[in-house]
């Protein structure tokens, strides 16, 4: 039996009270672990009342909570803040804007015993962290944060025994830098545990249905991401505008600009005055808990993933094949790796996007027969991506390490 420090990002809380896809793939592995019975986790993460209640009911994972305070939110804006500054002065350099929270990890793993340490997704935590242990570090990253364009790349590299990407395409950016070796970096791809494959029951959808005034004799198309600008949220909206019959569809947008948060910034605001034109034909149903998507998705005829960045990966379209939706996906990133031909309609991010993108939803939602075969092609696909593969591909990592020291 191995110990495993896992080291949340500090953005959101473990447990994943407040959602996050890197959170949610931390909760993954500790209830994958909780079923093996195997190992034991100490996890880092930062304060929730929600989450610890949560904590309370896991056995094999012991949870150091740090509180966030004023000073840490003050001091995370300031070193935000100078590092767009540094950036467009083009020096190579980047802060950690979380020096605190690193701290408090790093006295406490003086302290500890442990086999291995699982960074998630938090490049700058790589070189203090690697100060104070001689313990392999694996860093997973779930972000194109670690290119030939980061500074220090070279060094955070060298700093750690294995680096895991969600994704190819994150691999192939990780291997821009110089001198880094392809076998140093695994590709572990994003997974849904048992629960997502379990359709909602008719009483759960019909709670959705009410909760959301959601009109199921609609073809309903659901986006489910955070609002920003990035994520093509506007261009969805463009393309929606070009669909001839009006009164067959609705749109369901489900997400806020950051996670559990509803803000509405200036993006939103112009989002909401597109939303205008098509009278109410689109809700905006702002954050939803996690449990509760996977039965939007259930009662909806088509996912929409329209990212006009290169996304990283795609846990949303898993999530969606998993509830046998058809997907029309941006061709972004690693988007590609989580569909096949059978069960998604891949847009090229060309100057035809936007009409494309009209013609791929349009098609799925005229063409039933074709949609419910592609819905059966994804719950095929989505259920190679395991929970338990993913769990055993880490382990995996670590175990290796451990045999050759």
């Amino acid at each position: 039996m191995s110990k495993i420090v896992i080291i949340a990002p500090g953005i959101l809380p473990i447990p994943a009270t407040k959602g996050g896809a890197v959170e949610t793939g931390i909760e993954q592995l500790i209830k994958e672990n909780e079923r093996h019975n195997g190992n034991k986790f100490e996890v880092f993460s930062c304060f929730d009342e929600e989450a610890k209640e949560e904590a309370k009911k896991i056995k094999n994972t012991d949870f150091i909570f740090y509180k966030f305070k004023l000073i840490d939110k003050i001091e995370m804006i300031c070193l935000k803040c100078a590092n767009k500054v540094i950036s467009l002065l083009k020096i190579k350099r980047n802060f950690n804007i979380y020096p605190r929270f690193v701290r408090f990890i790093c006295k406490n793993l003086k302290s500890s015993e442990y086999d291995a340490i699982l960074i998630k997704n938090s490049i700058r935590f790589v070189t203090p962290i690697s100060r104070i242990t001689d313990k392999p570090i694996i860093l997973q990253l779930h972000n194109d944060f670690l290119n030939s364009e980061t500074p220090g790349g070279e060094d955070i590299v060298s700093k750690c025994y294995k680096i895991v990407a969600n994704s190819e395409y994150i691999k192939k950016r990780i291997c821009t830098i110089s001198n880094v070796s392809p076998e140093k970096v695994y590709v572990n791809m994003n997974c849904l545990d048992n629960s997502s494959f379990e359709f909602p029951s008719e009483q759960q959808k019909n709670q959705i249905i009410t909760r959301f005034n959601i009109d199921i004799h609609k073809k309903n198309i659901i986006y489910v991401g955070r609002i920003a600008r990035v994520k093509g949220v506007k261009e969805l909206l463009l393309a929606l505008k070009n669909i001839k019959d009006n009164d067959k569809w609705h749109l369901l947008i489900v997400g806020g600009k950051w996670f559990s948060s509803n803000y509405k910034d200036k993006y939103y605001r112009e989002l909401s005055s597109i939303a205008k034109d098509f009278k109410e034909k689109i809700s905006f149903l702002g954050y939803v808990k996690h449990e509760d998507i996977k039965t939007l998705y259930a009662i909806s005829s088509v996912a929409v993933v329209p990212s006009i960045w290169e996304e990283p990966a795609g846990r949303v379209v898993l999530e969606a094949e998993a509830m046998k939706i058809p997907v029309v996906a941006a061709n972004s990133g690693g988007i590609p790796e989580y569909v096949n031909e059978k069960s998604a309609i891949i847009i090229e991010r060309d100057k035809l996007f936007i009409d494309n993108l009209s013609k791929g939803i349009e098609e799925l939602i005229n063409d039933t027969d074709k949609a419910a075969l592609m819905g059966i092609e994804g719950l095929k696909y989505a259920q190679l991506f395991t929970a338990e593969r993913y769990y055993t591909e880490i382990l995996k990592i670590i175990e290796e390490k451990n045999e050759k020291q």
